[in-house]
Formats: C-alpha cells, sequence, structure tokens
C-alpha cells in the first residue's frame, strides 16, 4: 500500500505512466514549493508611480514569496548502482509572487499611500 501512495497510485489520475522515452506523472495538488527571499535591497528595480501629477521612477526594493505548483513530472531516465545513482527530471510548474515587504531605496521621499501597504 504505502509503494502504491508514493507511486501515485491511491489517486487514479496520479498514476505514473511507464513510456519507453522515460516516466510520465501527474503531480497537480501533491506538491507545493514555497521560496521565501529576504534582504531584497540587494536587487532594487525602478517603481513608476506619481507624486502631485508628476511621473517619478523611485529605486524600491521588495520581499517577496514564491509559491510553485508542479503540473506534471517527467522522468527521463533513472538509474542505480551499489553507491551512487542518478536521474533527469523535468517538471513544468505555474506560480506566483506575494510581495511581503516594499520599501524605498533611492530617493528617500515620502510616499503617498494609495490602498497599497507599504
Amino acid at each position: 500500500m504505502a509503494v502504491g501512495a508514493v507511486n501515485g497510485g491511491l489517486i487514479p489520475w496520479q498514476a505514473g505512466i511507464a513510456t519507453r522515452a522515460g516516466r510520465l506523472q501527474m503531480v497537480l495538488g501533491r506538491e507545493v514549493g514555497v521560496s521565501i527571499f529576504r534582504n531584497g535591497g540587494d536587487h532594487p528595480f525602478p517603481l513608476p508611480t506619481q507624486v502631485y501629477r508628476r511621473p517619478i521612477r523611485p529605486l524600491s526594493a521588495s520581499t517577496p514569496c514564491k509559491w510553485s505548483f508542479p503540473v506534471f513530472e517527467y522522468r527521463l531516465f533513472r538509474t542505480f548502482s551499489v553507491n551512487q545513482s542518478s536521474a533527469l527530471t523535468l517538471q513544468p510548474y505555474v506560480g506566483f509572487d506575494t510581495p511581503t515587504a516594499i520599501s524605498v531605496v533611492s530617493p528617500q521621499m515620502q510616499l503617498v499611500r494609495m490602498g497599497i501597504p507599504l
């Protein structure tokens, strides 16, 4: 039962399909990736905004949190030996980024709040 669950056998549409060119398996809803980035001041980016109807582009930095959801997994090959193993896997995913904190790096000025938590 445990081997079948690891192989995706308990949910019928997640069962692996073995072919001559590799193994294809749907993993949507089975895996989630979360990446939390800190120290966003290392890579500032221009953030277009308007202050008193005058467009400006201050340099801003953010600390995002990236969420990724793999759709399927295609394992081209997998080999084993006594003391090592190797595999080549392709795993396309969909995802989104959510900024957790935004700060102005340059020029130092007071921003007008427009309903966006800064």
